[in-house]
Formats: C-alpha cells, sequence, structure tokens
C-alpha cells in the first residue's frame, strides 16, 4: 500500500477498533460487577429486613407480616425468601415463594454468607443469597438459622444486556463520528502535501516554472530542494545545448577553410573534374555532414523532464509556411490536420526538427502533394497526452531495403541514404530519445508514409 492517506487511514481505523473494543469490554467487565456487587448489598438488605421482622417463640419462627417490601407478598413477583434450620428443615418462607423452586443447599454456619446462581429451568435462573446466624430465644437455647433470599436473574440479565446494547451503540456512534472527524483532519493534514503535488504536475505540464506556493515549513526544505534540482537541470541542459552549438560553429568554420583551400588548390592545379580532387570534396562533405548529425544526435540524447506544453499546431504551420516559399516554384500542396488541443511535451526545438526533417524530406520527394496529420494518444498518469503524427507524400516511396537501412542503428554507413540523409536519422534519435516509434510504409498517395507515436510522459 502507497498511498500514505490510506496507510494513515488503516492506522486511525486500527487503533480506534483496538481503543473501542477494549473500552467497551472494560466498561462492559466494571459496569457487570458493579450490577453485580449491586445485587449483593440489595439482597442482603432483604436479609436484613427479615432478620429485624423474625422472632422465635416457644422454639417456632414467626414472621411479622409487616415486611417492608411488597414483592414478598406478591406471587410471581421474582423476590422470594425463605428460613431454614440447622438441620436443613424449611421453617418459614415468604408468600411470594408458593411454588417457585428453592435450589438444593445446606444450611449455614453463623455468620456466613453465600452466594449462588441456582438453574430452574432451560434458560432461566435465580440467585439466591443466604445467612447463617444463631438464634438465642428467651430460654437462652441457641437455635442455628439461615436466612435465604432469592431474585430471579432475569432482571439482572435484562439490564446488563440493556446495558450492553446501549454501550456497543454509542461506541460505534462515537467511533465513527471520531473517525470521521480524524479522516477530515487527516485530509486537512495532507492539503499541502497534495498542493505540492498539484504545482508539480503544473511544473510538469509546463503551467509553471517552480514551486512557489505557500507551504507549511516542514515541505520547505523539500520544495527547495525540488526547485534546485529543477533550476539545475534546465540549466545543465542550456548550458550543454550552448556548448553543442559553440562546438558546432567551431568545427564548421575550420570545414569552411579547409573545403575552400582545397577547393583552391584543385583549381589551380587544374584537378577539377578529377576524380582524386572529387573525392576530396567528397570526404569535406562528408565530414561536414557527420559533425552536423553528431552533433545533432548528442542534443537529442536528453531532454528536460519539467517542460512546459507546446501547441503543435503553430509549430507545424510555421514550418509549413517556411516550406511553401522554399518549394514555391514546383507548388507543391501540404495539407495540415491538426487541432489546438495537440501538445508536445518537450523541447520546442525537437519539435522544429522532428516535424521539419519529415516535412522537407517528404516535399523534396513528392510529386506534387504532401498530407501531415495528427491524433491524440492516450492519457498517461501525469494527465500528459501524446501523439501519433502521419506524413506521406505522393512521391515514388520508399524500397523496403532503403526502410531498414533508415530504420537500422549504430551503423555510420546506413545513415546517409541518397535522399534521406542524416535528416532522417536525427529523426529517428529524437523519436527513440522521447520512447516513441516510427514507422514507414507506403501511403494511399503512392508515396511513403511515416507513422510517429510520441508517448506521453
Amino acid at each position: 500500500m502507497y498511498s500514505i492517506k490510506k496507510r494513515l487511514t488503516l492506522v486511525q481505523l486500527l487503533v480506534l477498533i483496538a481503543f473501542l473494543g477494549f473500552t467497551g469490554v472494560s466498561l462492559n467487565r466494571a459496569f457487570t460487577k458493579a450490577a453485580s456487587q449491586a445485587r449483593i448489598d440489595r439482597l442482603q438488605g432483604q436479609i436484613f429486613t427479615i432478620l429485624a421482622a423474625t422472632d422465635v417463640i416457644d422454639g417456632k419462627v414467626v414472621v411479622s407480616e409487616n415486611i417492608p417490601e411488597q414483592r414478598f407478598y406478591s406471587n410471581d413477583s421474582g423476590l422470594y425468601s425463605f428460613i431454614k434450620d440447622d438441620k436443613g428443615n424449611e421453617v418459614w418462607s415468604s408468600q411470594s415463594a408458593i411454588g417457585e423452586k428453592r435450589g438444593d443447599f445446606q444450611p449455614l454456619p453463623p455468620d456466613q454468607y453465600r452466594q449462588q446462581e441456582i438453574s430452574v429451568g432451560s434458560d432461566e435462573s435465580v440467585f439466591v443469597l443466604s445467612y447463617g446466624i444463631s438464634w438465642q430465644d428467651i430460654s437462652m437455647k441457641e437455635i442455628g438459622l439461615t436466612f435465604a433470599v432469592a431474585e430471579d436473574g432475569c432482571q439482572y440479565y435484562n439490564e446488563i444486556g440493556l446495558f450492553e446494547k446501549n454501550l456497543w451503540g454509542w461506541l460505534l456512534f462515537s467511533g465513527l463520528v471520531l473517525l470521521v472527524t480524524q479522516f477530515l483532519a487527516l485530509m486537512w493534514g495532507l492539503n499541502p502535501l497534495a498542493a505540492v503535488a498539484g504545482d508539480l504536475y503544473k511544473i510538469h505540464s509546463g503551467k509553471k516554472k517552480k514551486l512557489d506556493g505557500d507551504y507549511p515549513s516542514e515541505l520547505i526544505k523539500l520544495t527547495g530542494s525540488i526547485n534546485t534540482l529543477i533550476d539545475n537541470e534546465r540549466s545543465r541542459m542550456e548550458n550543454y545545448r550552448n556548448t553543442l552549438a559553440n562546438l558546432a560553429h567551431s568545427l564548421k568554420t575550420p570545414l569552411a577553410v579547409i573545403r575552400g583551400i582545397t577547393e583552391a588548390a584543385i583549381y589551380k592545379s587544374k584537378l577539377i573534374g578529377n576524380d582524386k580532387g572529387q573525392d576530396i570534396l567528397e570526404q569535406i562533405e562528408r565530414m561536414d555532414d557527420m559533425v552536423a548529425y553528431q552533433l545533432s544526435r548528442a542534443a537529442t540524447s536528453s531532454h528536460i523532464t519539467y517542460s512546459k506544453a507546446i501547441q503543435v499546431n503553430k509549430i507545424v504551420r510555421k514550418l509549413v509556411s517556411a516550406l511553401n516559399k522554399v518549394y514555391s516554384s514546383r507548388k507543391i500542396s501540404i495539407d495540415v490536420q491538426c487541432s489546438d488541443e495537440i501538445f508536445f511535451h518537450g523541447i520546442e526545438g525537437d519539435l522544429m526538427e522532428l516535424c521539419g526533417n519529415l516535412l522537407d524530406n517528404a516535399c523534396k520527394w513528392s510529386e506534387s502533394k504532401v498530407e501531415i496529420s495528427f491524433s491524440v494518444l492516450s492519457t498517461s498518469e501525469s494527465n500528459r497526452t501524446g501523439f501519433l503524427m502521419t506524413i506521406e507524400d505522393d512521391g515514388k516511396g520508399i524500397s523496403e531495403a532503403e526502410k531498414e537501412r533508415i530504420l537500422r542503428r549504430g551503423e555510420r554507413d546506413d545513415q546517409k541514404v541518397s535522399g534521406h540523409g542524416i535528416g532522417l536519422a536525427v529523426v529517428k534519435e529524437l523519436v527513440d530519445s522521447y520512447r516513441g516509434e516510427i514507422c514507414i510504409t507506403s501511403g494511399e498517395l503512392g508515396g511513403a508514409l511515416f507513422e510517429i507515436k510520441i508517448p506521453a510522459r
């Protein structure tokens, strides 16, 4: 589970369940213990009430009928009492005890209590509290008596059940309230991280240049480090490209001088048209092309991750306008189908190099018509979109052998095919640098059809 929100929510849920469960069990046990003690105290009070109303006259136990607890006089009241002598014979019972089961217990010695729960049915029981005393009558004769008070267990268990129902109901309600409160607090606490993620997406989409939001102090170091990383990457790429541009200029000038000197030397030595002189010029031209290609390939070996979104339609329209001027004498028709919803997330120069080389190649080999179209590819996790570009012309097309040579990488001889020179090799390197795909087939116009897929990143 890689989501911080899910992790924290799960931990909060587990802690809340454990806490409420422990609290519920503890409260239930405490209440049960308190209810049991209250029952004992209540029955003990009833025993003392009966004991106060009892007398022994001529060896016979007599209990006054003025007992305050009226349930002793009502049948099925759930409370009854009886007295046994030291031989286990019942010498008195309350009116409510008529027909009630006493249970089997032995008389108690003086000053001893006994509590027991007696089953009187499949799902019924009574609680009995008994107390043994030694009674002296007028003749100072001691008589052993055991006073017992019994109470129906239904009332006790109903009370416990009602408490448990209310307890777990309120704990569940409290747990839900706490869970919602904790979740809202979690969302509020994670809002700064969500804001950072949103700003990073805007940087990734090219809508922002850096993280400049009002972040909490705990995230200042993180956002500062990310901004430094982004600035360093942009600065490094800019310096890299500037260095390559300077290097290209530095190499172009000596090659131009060498070419000029060679042409002059050939002219002076009257070697114009000579195979050796022509070979020298061809090798210089080849060196010039290879330097240009290798520099272009190095420039496309990496691209900026956090680059702005470039509208493809504007770039393509500019290129088409320029090519219409270049090939105005041939009256080539260039049909463009590209909506404003097509975006390129990369370096603008790479897009111009990619489209420019393909359009120039198509115009060079077409008879009169070139078509270029774009469509949106699937969206990535960062909500970026890729695109599919197709370019075809009505020329003679490309043979199968040349297709293989154009798409093959790593062989210098295959990087310059007649009519499809270093421009297409640069296109291949650009497509690879953006993890794209290139496919060459025959189009409906009769010429070559190039399909370029630049995936979402």
